[in-house]
């Protein structure tokens, strides 16, 4: 039984208004049914016994359609079953019915899966069997054709040669396949069916029923919708929107205008019942129109308009009445634009950028274009502007042709609509309709990127053989008689509705347990077989590669557990992109595209140009139970297993060994806008949120420094009302801290150390920590202040000075400056936090900072630019977290500290590179401090770029690999913990971490121990 997924609209009422249309297009396929069989009362026998089976069938089909969606729609999914069976009477009907679908897309209006029975490829398939069966059936099979099937042939031929000439032949090929399939069978099945009035007045009447039921669901999501009366609301609520493939203002827009003529000469012709319903859909079609709010959509109604002045009037009475009533409707629609002013400016602006950049495209690549499909994605590389970054289109039907399939295609393209406008044109006193429709949606297709949608080729198909229809005189069809060209035209078409997706037969993929990434020459080794075992409450890290090239369609299977019980385990995928190097960090570093930034991806459709790498990773619930579990992850029909095995060990909330960073939400808003812009709490919440998922606590985040309050003698800082309550030092610094992790306030500066500010500021911080003790929103013992970075020697005095004066004024306040020990600063500082590079041998030797520990002071360490070289290349073997180093180096860091007993590790910075755009993106250089990366461990998410919707942190493999030796120290702990620890143990920790410099350089060699210790854990039972 087909699933129904839920609801894509807002109204309840909008998938009833399509299915009232899908109705009313299901009456007027009975009407000319009756006039083609030319039924009349009353009826003999047979025609009596035919018409009830026939009704009967499509009752029980379409009664059987509500049933299986009995959610979605029912009148909708009744039509759609009834007129399943209407189609096998009659070519005409198959092909009304398949433009109804297409236009309609019923599985976007109740957001349906495209099974079988609602796929768009059935009722391709079946017109083309039934106009089979029909014309060997009456002994007429032959083909028609016409300049616009020769066109839209070329068209196609000239694309596809672009597609394989392109980066990505496959991926582009896939593309045509999938986006040409309905345009040649519409345009085929239209050519080679309609011979009368009659047929082509069914096929009108279903393009403007099927429109017109589009834009009256359209109107019901919008109208329906709170927001659309609410002014500060976003504007694209406050336009007409609908749901799927035309679910755009624009594109609504641009479907309001074909049929705006067709109802216009409806109500002049038709009678009175008949004239009420075109008035009625026309005054329901220029009020989606009006708001749609569609500048383009406006200009096509106005040349229309003008269109009509200028060809279908002779008398100058008339001129000046028909000009002036056609004027009216455009003037009165630009008169209702309520758009924002600055909003339209940029939308201008941004539409031209497009329109440059397919010229660009096409000025590099004049013959064969980039391929289609492929203008978003090479969009940045030919755009200058830094504003519109992102997969972008290029919002022109004749810019996109041109990007895409070069000169030549435009050509095409270009000529085909030429021809179709000269055969309107024959028969503008005939059907203006036609002409004015060609006109309108000409127009309106010069601001959307339509050249591979259905319906600029459904109406100049339309146009064609209406002007055939109407004027026999002209000669535009002419027929082929029965050889086998027919043959193979008719098996092609038809091979093409069920064909695969090209490159689907060829998809692979493959995995890797763990983080050791791609760098250089070296490629994790891949299997079928990705084995993963952890603790509860740790997340796990994988890797895939995908061998496919193309489309196709990417899943994970339940993980079942002992009785094939379906286990709860959250599996999220990210798409490993590249930043490229220009120097080297160290000596002998690889240069050149290198894994970091891990952008999100859902399961479901994946395309890939080329091989693909992913980064998986698996997360154990804390409340999980021990086991062996077992899921699939397909492409396609490729797959590869994950095996899971859980321990009986849970993991603290606490870390064995917590790591300390800083972030600027003043650099947050360069990165993600390049200027200042609103919500610079919401974004900074978003950074924390992912950092702490990744075992990282921040130590000083502010937005302003809290300012200094006096209440009833009391003095305490303002930490929830400054800038604002949203913003405040109590909202992104302590609402949601852990007890356990220290809690920094801002640093006094140096100068003013003798200012009586000081004095006060540092009073206010000691009544804030009692106060959030006594309110339980931080413990007073877990405050501390980060004094000082890096005191040079001759600051020492007043480094001194500044610790005395916090152990005065604010006792409570652990001091912590990232110095190696000094003796004349053991009693003012609780944290000492020397530089990996300065522990042991010239300086401060491990013995003296365990004495400090000893005391109940803490060590912390942290790397920097000296493990790397500052200033010229060098590697001090220390290990680092530049990018271009080998995972290994950054898993090391977590033994090295458990190795030598530190408190805790701090890392400088995670988005220092962000404060220099958009002078330089970090998406395209991280060199900072001569390192890649070094104090960047995130990438600015902006919205509308590399497919995100919405603004978000993008996470570094650094930050996964950090994650991952975090956990590493959860285990250590746990087995140094051991009163009976096993013989085996002593040596292997000393073997991979002899010492700071001469650590392990082999990934798998900590993956394995780590593997070795859960195992052994497991075993023994004694731990939870």
């Amino acid at each position: 039984m087909p699933v129904i997924v839920g609801s894509a609209t807002e109204s309840w009422l909008a998938p009833q208004l399509i299915g009232l249309g899908y109705l009313a297009l299901l009456i007027m396929q009975l009407l000319y049914l009756k006039a083609r069989y030319n039924l009349s009362f009353p009826l003999t026998r047979v025609q009596a016994l035919f018409i009830i089976s026939v009704a009967a069938v499509a009752v029980m089909v379409g009664i059987l359609m509500m049933v299986l969606y009995d959610n979605a729609a029912p009148l909708l999914m009744f039509s759609i079953g009834a007129s399943l069976c209407l189609i096998a009477l009659d070519p005409v009907v198959a092909v009304s019915t398949l433009i109804a679908q297409l236009l309609i897309r019923p599985w976007e209006t109740t957001l349906l899966a495209e099974n079988l029975i609602l796929s768009s490829r059935l009722f391709i398939a079946g017109a083309l069997f039934v106009w089979i069966f029909h014309s060997i059936a009456h002994r007429s099979l032959e083909l028609r054709w016409n300049r616009i099937c020769s066109f839209v042939g070329l068209l196609l031929l000239w694309l596809f040669i672009s597609a394989l000439a392109s980066d990505h032949p496959m991926v582009g090929a896939t593309y045509l396949i999938e986006q040409f399939l309905p345009i040649l069978v519409v345009v085929f099945m239209i050519t080679n069916c309609v011979t009368s009035e009659r047929q082509i007045g069914l096929l009108r009447a279903t393009l403007v029923v099927s429109i017109v039921s589009v834009l009256a669901a359209a109107l019901a999501d919008t109208l329906l919708n709170p927001a659309f009366f609410d002014p500060k609301a976003s504007e694209s609520l406050q336009r007409l929107h609908g749901f799927g493939l035309m679910g755009n203002a624009n594109d609504l827009a641009s479907l309001a205008v074909i049929v705006i003529p067709f109802l216009v000469f409806g109500v002049v012709r038709a009678r009175r019942t008949l004239r009420f319903l075109h008035t009625l859909s026309l005054i329901l079609v220029l009020t989606a129109l009006a708001v749609s709010q569609s500048r383009g959509g406006m200009l096509s109604v106005l040349v229309a308009a003008l269109t009509l002045f200028l060809c279908a009037v002779r008398s100058p009475r008339k001129y000046l009445m028909v000009g002036v009533s056609a004027l009216i409707v455009p003037l009165v629609l630009f008169s209702v634009i309520s758009r924002d002013q600055g909003e339209l400016s940029a939308s201008s602006s941004a539409r031209l950028n497009y329109a440059i950049v397919g010229i660009k495209m096409a000025k590099a690549n004049p013959l064969l274009g980039v391929g289609p499909g492929n203008y978003t994605e090479y969009y940045e590389r030919y755009s200058g502007d830094f504003s519109e970054w992102g997969k972008r289109t290029a919002h022109s039907s004749w810019v996109l042709a041109l990007a895409e399939g070069g000169v030549p295609a435009l050509l095409l393209f270009g000529t085909l609509y030429i021809l179709a406008l000269c055969s309107a044109f024959r028969i503008r006193q005939i059907r203006p309709e036609y002409l004015l429709a060609l006109v309108s949606y000409t127009i309106a297709m010069s601001f959307l990127s339509h050249t591979y949608l259905f319906v600029p080729y459904l109406l100049a198909a339309l146009v064609a053989v209406g002007c055939r229809v109407a004027n026999p005189e002209i000669r535009i069809i002419d027929s082929i008689k029965p050889h086998s060209v027919r043959a193979a035209a008719v098996s092609l078409l038809i091979a093409l509705c069920f064909s695969p997706r090209v490159g689907s037969a060829d998809s692979e993929i493959l995995g890797a347990a763990g983080s050791n990434k791609p760098l250089g020459s070296f490629k994790p080794e891949l299997s079928s077989l990705i084995e993963l075992s952890g603790s509860r409450g740790e997340i796990l890290n994988f890797q895939l590669r995908t061998g496919a090239i193309g489309c196709d369609t990417l899943r994970l299977a339940p993980f079942l557990g002992s009785g094939n019980s379906i286990a709860p385990i959250k599996v999220r995928l990210f798409r490993m992109e590249r930043i490229r190097t220009e120097h080297p960090s160290f000596s002998g570093a690889f240069v050149g595209e290198i894994f970091d930034p891990l952008l999100p991806i859902k399961f479901g459709r994946f395309c890939a140009p080329s091989e693909r790498w992913l980064w998986g990773e698996l997360e154990i619930p804390a409340d999980f139970a021990p086991g062996q579990y077992r899921s699939k992850l397909y492409l396609g029909q490729a797959n590869v297993d994950i095996v899971l095995k859980v321990w009986r060990m849970s993991m603290p909330l606490e870390p064995a060994l917590p790591a300390y960073t800083e972030i600027s939400t003043w650099y947050n808003l360069l990165g993600h806008y390049g200027k200042w812009s609103e919500g610079e709490g919401k974004l900074a919440k978003l950074y924390l949120a992912s950092l702490r998922k990744h075992r990282f606590e921040t130590l000083t985040t502010h937005i302003t420094r809290p300012a200094v309050l006096k209440n009833s003698g009391q003095i305490t800082l303002d930490i929830q009302n400054v800038p604002s309550k949203e913003q405040s030092f109590y909202q992104i610094n302590i609402r949601n801290r852990p007890d356990w992790a220290y809690l920094g306030f801002p640093t006094v500066n140096p100068e003013d150390i003798h200012k009586v500010e000081t004095v006060h500021y540092l009073r206010a911080i000691e009544g804030s920590i009692r106060e959030n003790s006594a309110r339980k929103r931080h413990p007073a013992n877990h405050s501390m202040v980060y004094l000082w970075d890096e005191p040079p020697k001759e600051e020492l005095p007043r480094l001194i000075e500044l610790a005395s004066l916090v152990k005065r004024y604010a006792p409570s306040l652990k001091v912590m400056v990232t110095t190696p020990y000094r003796a004349e600063l053991r009693s003012l500082v609780d944290i000492f936090v020397p530089v990996m590079d300065q522990f042991g041998g010239d300086y401060p030797d491990s013995y003296i900072y365990r004495n400090l520990q000893s005391e109940g002071k803490e060590v912390w360490w942290y790397v920097s630019c000296m493990s790397h070289g500052c200033d010229a290349l060098s590697d001090s073997g220390i290990p680092d977290m530049v990018l271009d180093r080998p995972s290994a180096s950054i898993r090391a860091i977590a033994w090295l500290s458990m190795h030598n007993r530190i408190n805790a590790f701090l890392y400088y910075f995670v988005n220092y590179a962000f404060q220099f755009y958009p002078e330089r993106d970090p998406w395209k250089s991280v060199w900072d401090f001569s390192g890649n990366g070094d104090g960047t461990l995130f990438y600015p998410g902006r919205a509308g770029e590399r497919g995100l919707k919405k603004d978000q942190p993008i996470p570094s493999i650094r930050l996964k690999v950090w994650r991952e030796a975090s956990f590493d120290a959860e285990y250590i702990r746990w087995i140094e913990q051991l009163k009976d620890k096993p013989d085996w143990w002593s040596v292997e920790f000393n073997k991979i971490v002899p010492g700071i410099r001469s650590w392990d350089r082999n990934y798998d060699h900590y993956q394995a121990l780590r593997l070795r210790i859960g195992e052994y854990l497991d075993s023994r039972g004694d731990l939870s």
